[in-house]
């Protein structure tokens, strides 16, 4: 369901939540698609399904209530509006007199590599301003007033999200996007605990995203002052991710500090701290590495940015790294023959 480009969307229905409110806002109406709304939607969806946060989901059990919601929508799809029903008041018992963010709940049905889909978008509501026109003691005057509702727009990334179709021996695949709310009161893990009744799974891509992060902090960390060091590191788990089919936490080890035992604990102390014990392997998500490695970024302690194709840093006829022999390097971008300036 993930790295998706485009969807055809074949429903969609609101419902308001408010946890200060007595009761849910239901209709039974599905939404008119016109040119607009079926933008506003499916924008929605596909930022919110390729975000670099989302991961993998199961349900507690096959009984909780968003399970048999989304098995019962997904085999008839003319029971949509009444579970998008169904699964609001199950989100308002959920939020109810807490400090959870006040919204409206979409509910989609689309279709997606010739699979039906159904997701769940929670569109909290977002502070927005208008000016307001008015005379003040014969004076035009031209204010600011705020808006307390409005949804998000297309430049906004959604919070809470979740996005389910049929896998293989009747299973459910769910995709969720939760990012953390800072609340009041009320459990900040209410979307994925509460309403939807489901643990996190890591899965491939998962493990192949927190891999490199984990790198790349320990690298930072650990090598602040050994650049051909942290180069050493980059490379070899650059290469590995993109040549390789899965990653040996040992072979990996072993290849970037043969000679550094020191060094080569302590990468794999904090690679084991991660989820990656010694001796575990895991399978790369070629996806993910193809679409996040096709370009690179250095950025150097002098203030410098050095942004291009990740093939123009191996290639040695366009950019080479000098080494000083005092723990310095030269960064050189050769034939160039054209600049412009921004």
């Amino acid at each position: 369901m993930r790295y998706i480009k485009d969807i055809m969307l074949e429903k969609a229905i609101l419902h308001v939540i408010d946890s200060y409110a007595d009761e849910a806002i239901l209709t039974e109406k599905v939404l008119s698609i016109n040119e607009e709304v079926e933008e506003f939607v499916r924008k929605h969806i596909l930022r919110s399904l390729n975000d670099d946060e989302t991961f993998s989901c199961r349900f507690f059990s096959e009984t909780v209530t968003c399970a048999k919601a989304v098995h019962t929508v997904i085999e008839d799809n003319e029971q949509f509006v009444e579970i998008s029903k169904q699964l609001t008041e199950h989100m308002f018992q959920s939020i109810k007199h807490s400090d959870i963010p006040a919204g409206d709940m979409l509910y989609v049905q689309y279709i997606a590599d010739e699979q039906r889909c159904f997701g769940i978008l929670k569109l909290d509501y977002q502070m927005s301003y208008m000016h307001n026109i008015a005379f003040e003691d014969e004076s035009l005057c031209i204010n600011l007033v705020s808006q307390e509702v409005g949804l998000p727009n297309l430049g906004q990334r959604l919070k809470k999200c979740a996005f389910f179709t049929k896998a293989p021996e009747n299973q459910i695949e769910m995709i969720v996007l939760d990012k953390k709310q800072k609340i009041e009161s009320g459990n900040e893990n209410y979307f994925i605990e509460d309403f939807l009744e489901a643990v996190r799974v890591t899965d491939d891509t998962d493990r192949t995203r927190r891999f490199k992060a984990t790198v790349e902090k320990w690298t930072q960390k650990n090598l602040a002052d050994q650049i051909e060091a942290a180069d050493t590191v980059r490379t070899v788990v650059n290469e590995t991710l993109l040549s390789e089919d899965k990653v040996s936490v040992d072979e990996i080890a072993s290849q970037m500090f043969e000679n550094v035992p020191e060094i080569k604990e302590s990468f794999k102390e904090a690679v084991a701290d991660a989820g990656y014990r010694e001796g575990s392997e895991f399978g790369i998500d070629k996806t993910w590495i193809e679409k996040k490695m096709k370009s690179k970024q250095i950025k150097t302690d002098t203030g410098v940015v050095i942004r291009g194709e990740f093939d123009f840093f191996k290639d040695s006829q366009k950019f080479v790294v000098k080494k000083n022999g005092d723990g310095t390097v030269d960064y050189v971008i050769k034939n160039v023959r054209n600049v412009t300036e921004r």
